[in-house]
């Protein structure tokens, strides 16, 4: 009895020392609500990286397509830069025999600055190139060749004549003469690639076609700015000349691109030094490659970029030099340049005329490109079509506001496509250090 109510006793003590107590804890509904708050933020946070990789990618990828667009636009003006003509006043007298002769000082040089539409325009006036587009391409020359070309010499020792003296193939001849002449040009062509590698032709690879920044180097050894005629006629146009003597393609005197008034001359013929014909060095001349109907490769000339379809050359004044504040006619009204234009007729001997010799002291240069998504886009709307959204375009100019608005035509045609196209717009103004413009003509 003892032992059992001492038990008894020891179990309502136990009791009355562990008292039910209520433990705070979430409810159903609270867990819901801060597990859907943690995936919205988590979402937000996933959607605003997600993003910045995309604008990062987008960003990379705009860079890469533009990065050989940007090397090529930086080494043109580069080499624009460094054009050159070595002009010197010479005096010439027509009849030396003559006590009582006067002496005329005139500029003189060999070299020649030539710009200007590359291809004929639709109101007749000449194109630099003025010759057939690539054979068998079956379009029309001023959609091959759009907008603007430059074609002038400068001191950059290219030669590609080896040496026979050395047994290595890969030695050049004039390896010393690393400042001597070579001809060098800028302009745009539209047509297959010529650097499909054979194997691919043989495998029916389709041709890809797009427009391509042309760079040419005619080297040193080829450059035929110094060739004159063997056979030279006693006749009253040879015998009383300027020396030096730029010819055109004709082998007759040069008679320049634009005339003293700065107007292009529609009879123009281009120069013999940039000849098309495999005739002892033309720089322009280029053969069939081999395996394909419609490509053709330049033999001094290749390509620099892909997909620039816009080439402008503006030669113009410094501000303070200029009529007008905002005009950009002073010295190229129609784009066109030539350094050898024929100033004023004399008399009784025509072709003895005072030629400019000068170079623009600033070149405005303008390079419009789209990145290749957009070319193939436009290829596969247009297969053997080139697009023309700078036709009609870039043929006069008058102040800053007619070159911004063809500029703006040309982003309208852009926007205008049924497809995207990703492009972009590089414009730089060159100074020509080798430029001494005096305003005396």
């Amino acid at each position: 009895m003892l032992i059992a109510a001492r038990s008894k006793t020891t179990s309502v003590m136990n009791s009355s020392k562990s008292p039910t107590k209520d433990h705070a804890a979430f409810t159903l509904v609270e867990v819901l609500v801060s597990t859907v708050l943690i995936v919205l933020l988590m979402g937000l946070l996933l959607s605003t990286v997600s993003q910045s990789q995309n604008v990062m990618s987008r960003t990379t990828a705009k860079v890469k397509q533009f990065q050989a667009a940007r090397t090529a636009f930086d080494s043109m003006t580069r080499r624009l830069s460094q054009a050159t003509l070595t002009t010197y006043y010479r005096a010439f007298d027509s009849d030396a025999t003559d006590e009582n002769a006067t002496f005329t000082f005139t500029r003189e040089s060999s070299l020649q600055f030539l710009s200007g539409p590359t291809a004929p325009a639709s109101n007749g006036a000449p194109g630099v190139f003025a010759a057939p587009a690539i054979p068998n391409l079956n379009q029309p020359v001023a959609a091959c060749y759009p907008t603007h070309s430059v074609f002038f010499q400068a001191p950059l020792g290219f030669t590609t004549e080896k040496d026979p003296l050395v047994t290595k193939e890969s030695v050049p001849r004039f390896r010393d003469v690393d400042q001597a002449l070579v001809g060098v040009g800028y302009f745009i062509e539209y047509g297959p690639d010529p650097d499909i590698p054979g194997f691919l032709r043989t495998l029916n690879y389709p041709d890809r076609k797009r427009f391509r920044l042309m760079e040419l180097n005619v080297p040193t050894e080829r450059l035929p700015i110094y060739r004159r005629p063997l056979d030279v006629p006693a006749d009253e146009k040879r015998k009383y000349r300027n020396d030096p003597q730029i010819l055109d393609r004709n082998q007759l005197d040069y008679t320049g691109l634009i005339d003293a008034n700065r107007a292009i001359v529609k009879s123009w013929i281009r120069p013999l030094w940039l000849l098309d014909k495999d005739d002892k060095g033309g720089p322009l001349v280029r053969a069939a490659v081999t395996g394909s109907t419609s490509a053709y490769r330049f033999t001094y000339a290749q390509s620099m970029a892909d997909n620039v379809f816009a080439l402008v050359i503006l030669p113009k004044l410094a501000a303070r030099d200029r009529k007008k504040l905002n005009g950009l006619d002073d010295l190229a009204p129609n784009y066109s340049f030539d350094s050898w234009r024929i100033l004023k007729k004399d008399t009784p001997h025509p072709q003895l005329a005072a030629r400019d010799n000068q170079l623009p002291p600033i070149l405005q240069v303008t390079m419009i490109v789209m990145d290749e998504p957009s070319a193939i886009r436009m290829q596969e709307k247009y297969p053997d079509k080139p697009t023309e959204w700078t036709k009609d375009l870039f043929t006069t100019v008058t102040t800053v506001d007619k070159y911004l608005d063809d500029v703006a035509k040309v982003e309208k045609a852009i926007k205008d496509e049924v497809v995207p196209i990703n492009y972009r717009i590089f414009t730089t103004d060159v100074v020509i250090r080798g430029s001494k413009w005096t305003p005396d003509y």
